[in-house]
């Protein structure tokens, strides 16, 4: 096997086999940077600057934005107009291998995204082992469900929190850590998704903070971003509670 061959299959292992979380900091496989590879034919890209404020404010690790101008073709169409998760995923992962540096790339595309026996996805992580490489491929097809007709900072302050809650999940779950809970949790609906918090749970946060991936601090000169994105979900709250 080619090892192309091996890292596509390495990449997909963990989509079709159920994670093996590890519980212990010390086992905890940690990133040397997060990457967010953001496709250039997105629509819009005013997200990416509260995205990366936010993310700064809680994680320890570099956070670095790059542009990715893979070709999404119908050669990658799952259904209609459905793109294969799985395929994008290898088609990166095959791209994002030449570098030669252990990340956690996370790849924002606007196609809609989805895999067999699904019926969309927003987000899909791909990768495990040892090594601290991992994929995931998010959409924003999903996220700008109901964000018709708001002003441009909205639609950007409303995708950054969405895309937040999917990046800060992915690179925590990415390193092996099992936690469930608050932002971490798992959402199978849209109103499951949107309204779940971005905090993290306080037992997580202590357990990270000992692995060495969160900051006990939160950086203060993040907090407007960071507010801006809570009252994204703080407010679809409000309205579940009032319906």
């Amino acid at each position: 096997m080619t090892t192309l061959l091996r890292f596509v299959a390495a990449l997909l292992g963990l989509a079709l086999s159920p994670p093996v979380f590890a519980q212990s900091a010390s086992d905890l496989v940690m990133p040397r940077e997060v990457v967010l590879y953001v496709q250039s034919d997105l629509p819009e890209t005013g997200f990416i600057d509260p995205l990366v404020c936010a993310l700064e404010r809680v994680l320890t690790v570099p956070i670095r934005v790059e542009t990715s101008r893979m070709s999404i073709g119908p050669d990658l169409l799952l259904r209609g107009r459905q793109y294969d998760v799985d395929a994008i995923a290898a088609r990166f992962g095959a791209e994002a291998s030449k570098t030669g540096e252990p990340a956690f790339r996370h790849l924002i595309v606007r196609q809609d995204i989805a895999a067999r026996g699904y019926n969309f996805l927003f987000a899909s992580r791909f990768g495990g082992g040892p090594k601290p490489e991992r994929i995931q491929v998010a959409s924003t097809a999903r996220l700008r469900e109901r964000l018709e007709g708001r002003m441009g900072h909205e639609i950007s302050d409303a995708l950054a929190a969405r895309l937040y809650k999917i990046v800060l999940r992915g690179v925590v779950h990415g390193t092996g850590y099992g936690g469930q809970g608050c932002v971490l949790a798992y959402s199978n609906s849209y109103p499951e998704f949107n309204t779940k918090t971005i905090q993290l749970c306080s037992e997580d946060k202590t357990r990270l903070i000992e692995a060495g991936l969160v900051r006990e601090e939160e950086k203060a000169d993040c907090a407007p971003a960071v507010a801006r994105l809570d009252g994204d979900a703080r407010r679809g709250r409000e309205r579940l509670k009032g319906s």
